[in-house]
């Protein structure tokens, strides 16, 4: 066993100067009165908020593409609107589709077999997805720079 001495107390710190507490104490009541809570201010908060549920609508109903492919023929894409991603997917009007991709059709009745459903698909049509969340995100970065700079010059 040793015998070691006391550690001795930490020196006492000085005390703020009487302005410099009521000064941050100001500054942090005029902040939170303006509504700028955690660096955001209200209009960055709602851009945000629409964005991801701008965001979240295009991931539950995403941009479709018909593919046609048949053997001996390129594939063929066309638009197909915009569904739930969750719903079936499976195309079954054959006089539409041949329609659709040009294919011929005699007295309502697709000739030569080309316009069999399972020549058909439908997919996400992954570019126009990620055209629309990148420009979505674009604009919400755009927004919320524009506002934060309203919010650091003082005007609203």
């Amino acid at each position: 066993m040793t015998n070691r001495a006391p550690a001795e107390p930490p020196p006492p710190r000085a005390a703020p100067e009487s302005g410099e507490g009521e000064g941050l104490r100001r500054n942090v009541e005029q902040i939170e009165a303006k509504g700028y809570v955690g660096g955001m201010n209200l209009a960055q908060r709602v851009v945000l908020i629409a964005g991801f549920l701008i965001v979240l609508g295009m991931a539950l109903f995403p941009p479709w593409l018909y593919v046609y492919k048949y053997p001996g023929l390129p594939q063929t894409e066309r638009a197909a609107g915009y569904f739930l991603i969750f719903a079936q997917h499976a195309p079954q009007d054959r006089v539409g589709l041949a329609a659709l991709f040009g294919l011929p059709v005699k007295e309502d009745v697709p000739l030569l077999g080309q316009a069999e459903p399972r020549f058909f698909s439908l997919q996400i049509d992954r570019t126009r997805l990620a055209v629309q969340i990148g420009t979505t995100l674009i604009l919400m970065t755009i927004l919320c720079l524009a506002l934060r700079s309203a919010k650091r010059s003082g005007t609203h």
